[in-house]
């Protein structure tokens, strides 16, 4: 059961994604190193597939208390798909393999279920996506210093805009509690 007010009438929220066009998917060339660093915006417990699950949980849990929010996360699990879906095929133009999986610490560690944070009190909830959101941008700009070419280089870029759109409405919701 959820804990903590959810609003019933939450922003209105028109737009999940930033107004800019997405990049063409495009890689200057093979590197594995960089299919690698890319796996971990992927696949990692702090990854697009982890958001994406995550997101649709708390649409699950919100639907029967605040539709308006069940919404909201469906749409910005959708825009999450929508990376996971550009990085993947990233990973694979440059001969890579876009497994649910990624590389820490020299272990290969496979994506699962336990990865998304199951609270159930829609403050924490909100928080915690904030908290998300804002690693998810350091994390790309950190790989952004990593990755030299520039067809990634700007793919990333158009990412975070949509990650700073997502922490704009985070803090809107928050706002209403």
């Amino acid at each position: 059961m959820l804990c903590g007010n959810i609003p019933a009438d939450l922003p209105a929220v028109n737009n999940f994604h930033a107004p800019s066009p997405y990049p063409p998917v495009k890689v200057e060339g093979k590197n594995l190193r960089y299919a690698q660093i890319l796996h971990q915006d992927t696949a990692s417990a702090q990854g697009e597939f982890t958001a994406v699950t995550l997101y649709i949980y708390q649409s699950w849990l919100f639907d029967a208390v605040s539709p308006g929010a069940g919404k909201i996360m469906r749409e910005l699990a959708i825009v999450e798909m929508h990376h996971l879906d550009l990085l993947s095929q990233v990973i694979n133009l440059l001969g890579g393999d876009p497994t649910f999986s990624a590389v820490r610490n020299n272990r290969c560690i496979v994506w699962n279920g336990s990865m998304v944070h199951y609270c159930k009190s829609f403050p924490q909830m909100i928080r915690y996506n904030i908290k998300a959101e804002q690693e998810a941008v350091a994390t790309y700009r950190r790989h952004l210093a990593l990755i030299k070419d520039v067809h990634i280089q700007a793919l990333m870029e158009r990412i975070i805009e949509d990650e700073e759109v997502h922490l704009s409405i985070f803090r809107q919701m928050l706002e209403c509690i």
